[in-house]
């Protein structure tokens, strides 16, 4: 049982240290891959950022023009661009409700507009680079000034683990920002003592090291927070509670 939030992040901390040990004998095979497919890339092992370093045993560029063709052709055929990939069904008692149908449609149309509006096809392609390359990737989505924010993740910054049905249901990613830019996502009450008063000292640009567990909820919790919800506000649907409460 964890009885407080410094034990929870010391077991995260800790957690994380171990998947990076599992993680670390792929990244000697990833630089390689990277140095000859996507050298843009190929800061995994070998930190410089001198293209001349990086791109010195470069001597074909066909196996960076196929991963590139390769992104693109997967791209084009699952979520392309200028064309509609998905659409939203309503369940079987519900497939003559005429209304749900609309409203469904509704939905489609507006989600699409938000994708056009946001960076997704761009981090898409980004990801779909990493997945052919390294065999992993991970696609970070956020809201940011009421609007869909997507991040490719580096894949030397992120760890995953599976559940018992081999399925990942878990997120680790190491992110470094500024304490400045910290007060501003988490809020200055929630830094840690010894960043609120090097905040106070005004060291704004001190750089600041976090990790971003993304994992399943408690089930008991769940059901806490779903009466909660429930009672708040008895409009609201459960199914959407559910959704959002799941992660």
């Amino acid at each position: 049982m964890i009885n407080n939030q410094e034990d929870l992040a010391s077991r995260k901390i800790k957690e994380f240290g171990t998947l990076n040990d599992i993680k670390r004998p792929l990244e000697t095979v990833w630089q390689s891959i990277a140095q000859y497919c996507l050298p843009r890339k190929a800061n995994i092992t070998k930190k410089t950022y001198r293209p001349e370093e990086i791109e010195q045993n470069l001597f074909d560029t066909e196996p960076i023009d196929a991963l590139n063709v390769a992104a693109a052709g997967m791209m084009s055929w699952t979520t392309p661009k200028q064309a509609s990939w998905f659409a939203f069904e309503p369940t079987m008692n519900q497939k003559r409700d005429t209304k749900t149908k609309r409203w469904l449609a509704e939905c489609g149309e507006l989600i699409k507009e938000y994708l056009q509006a946001s960076n997704f096809y761009t981090e898409r392609h980004e990801s779909l680079e990493n997945k052919l390359a390294f065999g992993t990737s991970a696609l970070y989505s956020t809201m940011e000034n009421g609007r869909l924010r997507y991040e490719n993740l580096d894949i030397t910054t992120f760890c995953i683990k599976e559940n018992a049905f081999g399925v990942v249901d878990t997120l680790m990613k190491k992110c470094v920002m500024t304490l400045e830019q910290a007060a501003q996502m988490f809020g200055y009450e929630n830094l840690a003592k010894e960043h609120q008063e090097q905040y106070d000292r005004m060291e704004l640009s001190r750089d600041v090291e976090f990790i971003h567990v993304v994992e399943p909820r408690n089930p008991r919790l769940i059901s806490t927070n779903l009466l909660k919800s429930a009672k708040d506000n008895p409009l609201l649907p459960i199914t959407l509670i559910l959704s959002i409460e799941r992660y």
